[in-house]
């Protein structure tokens, strides 16, 4: 039972770190769309 839930967790942490990426690389293409901006 430990072993599945760590498995678990470590799902919840994977999708997370997955969701953190994109709103990372969201934030960055829009920063660097307003630094393109004259």
């Amino acid at each position: 039972m430990r072993n599945n839930g760590a498995e678990k967790n470590q799902r919840r942490h994977a999708q997370g770190n997955d969701a953190l990426r994109v709103v990372n690389l969201f934030q960055n293409q829009v920063i660097a769309a307003s630094t393109r901006v004259p």
